[in-house]
């Protein structure tokens, strides 16, 4: 059975409205999907709507969506996780994205680190937000959610953390065990601090403890960046979230 494709529509929506998508989403739906006239579509929004449509007419220069319906989805945590993630070299912090969203993460903070790899000019971050955001986007179509988790600004470690006291935790090998952290107040955003491929500085983290967050290890190994974030997110999850549910 073919996947149907899921598509972010934050415009209000009502039964029996047609749609005209954007030259972009119909050739993605058109050329790389191959769907046609009749085939469903799914529109999703913010907190939790999903649209069954379909494709009522296309051709070379539109595509018009029918909804026929609207459902509630329940597909966010109750952990309002935030990864702020040290920018890292390549496709890393890509993926970093894109697996995060999938375990149900609500945004990402890039932040500059001492051992950051990357010199971004305001040019070049502002570009590497919106490829970021994309990223983002699409792990949320895939996934299921309705909610698109925000790429923030990226910012300098240190000034994210003297923005006011915080409330996760940081990885570092010689912190408690995930069943020796503290419950997380549900009520309030829980920060997880991923450094770059080189890690964080012991002052990094000795700044991060003092600003609130929890020193965290997740066992004997070293993770790769890419890798840290997506197993502290997953055993966070599963500790405190919706994972396993």
């Amino acid at each position: 059975m073919a996947h149907t494709p899921r598509l972010h529509w934050p415009e209000a929506l009502t039964t029996g409205e047609v749609v005209q998508l954007d030259d972009e989403r119909a050739h993605h739906l058109l050329r790389v999907l191959k769907r046609r006239e009749g085939d469903a579509v799914v529109l999703f929004q913010a907190p939790d709507r999903e649209f069954a449509a379909h494709i009522q007419s296309a051709d070379k220069h539109r595509l018009s969506l029918r909804i026929d319906s609207a459902d509630q989805r329940l597909s966010e945590s109750n952990l309002h996780s935030v990864l702020v993630q040290g920018v890292s070299r390549g496709d890393r912090m890509d993926y970093a994205i894109q697996k995060s969203v999938e375990l149900g993460v609500h945004s990402i903070v890039p932040v500059m680190t001492e051992r950051s790899g990357v010199q971004l000019d305001a040019k070049r971050l502002h570009k590497k937000q919106a490829h970021w955001q994309a990223v983002a986007l699409s792990a949320a179509e895939q996934c299921g959610r309705t909610v698109v988790p925000t790429i923030q600004p990226c910012i300098k470690l240190v000034e994210f953390l003297a923005a006011g006291a915080h409330q996760g935790v940081v990885l570092d090998p010689a912190g408690a065990a995930l069943d020796g952290l503290n419950p997380p107040n549900l009520d309030q955003a829980f920060k997880l601090l991923i450094g770059p491929e080189g890690g964080l500085s012991e002052d990094e983290v000795a700044l991060a403890a003092r600003a609130g967050l929890q020193r965290l290890r997740l066992g004997p190994r070293i993770l790769r960046t890419e890798t840290a974030a997506v197993a502290a997110l997953a055993a966070l999850q599963l500790q405190f979230g919706d994972l396993g549910q």
